[in-house]
């Protein structure tokens, strides 16, 4: 069987590329969310809303770090040809 190790190489790449700008999108959408509006009187739901909206962006700020070192990673690798498997 012969293996297109580039072809690999770029659809690991484009799968955590797309998981990295993901999870971002839904980062940025919880910080928004986790910012009361000091001008204006706070309720209490408001404020519990964005106390839950930062323990979420709290826990995807980790998932960010990680999947962009498994991108860093993948970057490194040496997908090249080799005469034996290590």
């Amino acid at each position: 069987m012969n293996w297109n190790k580039d072809h690999i190489r770029e659809t690991m790449l484009s799968l955590e590329t797309a998981a990295l700008k993901s999870a971002r999108d839904t980062y940025l959408g919880y910080v928004s969310t986790a910012r009361l509006d000091r001008s204006e009187p706070i309720e209490n739901d408001e404020h519990a809303q964005a106390e839950i909206a930062s323990d979420l962006a709290e826990g995807l700020d980790d998932k960010l770090h990680d999947y962009a070192d498994k991108i860093e990673k993948l970057e490194t690798i040496d997908f090249g040809p080799k005469s034996t498997v290590v």
